[in-house]
């Protein structure tokens, strides 16, 4: 190896190790950041019964410039789904209580009868096909969040799997050291 290419090439290597690294903290924030967000739900979060109201489909449309003077630009548009439903955000069943099935769906309360403010009711984001299985005056269970006053649908929420952030993390230290090691021997 001719001696003039070595430090630029250990330069290349360390950065690419620092690259590694950084893939692996990145790993490791994302795994705190959705355990986190499960935890939240099971220490703060309630339980009720919601009855769909209405179903809205919408269209989202984002325009966006062209690069250059010969690209106009264009847009992309993406379907939305909401159900607008009626909930009880003051139950006092927890989500650790309906996550351990210590409640039943029976024993959920559900929404207070309509009135003319709109307290009671909430609008959830839904996959076309929840949107599309979904019938106005069915029922579903619903975690509420004291910071966010948004419903969530139970079946939405899925459990935390931290499998593939050990694959991620692991692999992104291993090859972090590897990478360093090597820029350190061809520094040598």
């Amino acid at each position: 190896m001719s001696t003039a290419a070595k430090p630029a090439l250990v330069i290349v290597v360390k950065c690419l190790s620092i690259l590694a690294f950084l893939g692996a903290f990145i790993a490791l924030m994302r795994w705190q950041e959705d355990a986190g967000t499960i935890d939240k739900l099971k220490q703060f979060g309630t339980v009720s019964m919601a009855e769909i109201v209405d179903k809205e489909e919408d269209e989202l449309v984002r325009h966006h410039s062209g690069i250059g003077r010969r690209s106009s630009g264009g847009s992309t548009r993406s379907k939305l789904y909401v159900l607008r439903v009626r909930f009880d955000p003051t139950s006092t069943v927890t989500y650790a209580d309906f996550d351990t099935q210590k409640v039943s769906n029976e024993q959920l309360p559900t929404a207070p009868a309509a009135t003319t403010d709109s307290s009671f009711t909430g609008i959830m984001w839904v996959s076309p096909d929840r949107f599309d299985t979904s019938k106005i005056g069915a029922t579903l269970p619903v975690a509420i969040v004291p910071w966010d006053k948004s419903p969530v649908a139970i079946d939405d929420i899925r459990s935390f799997n931290p499998t593939p952030f050990y694959y991620w993390l692991v692999g992104l230290t291993v090859l972090g050291i590897v990478l360093w090691l090597l820029a350190r021997r061809i520094a040598k």
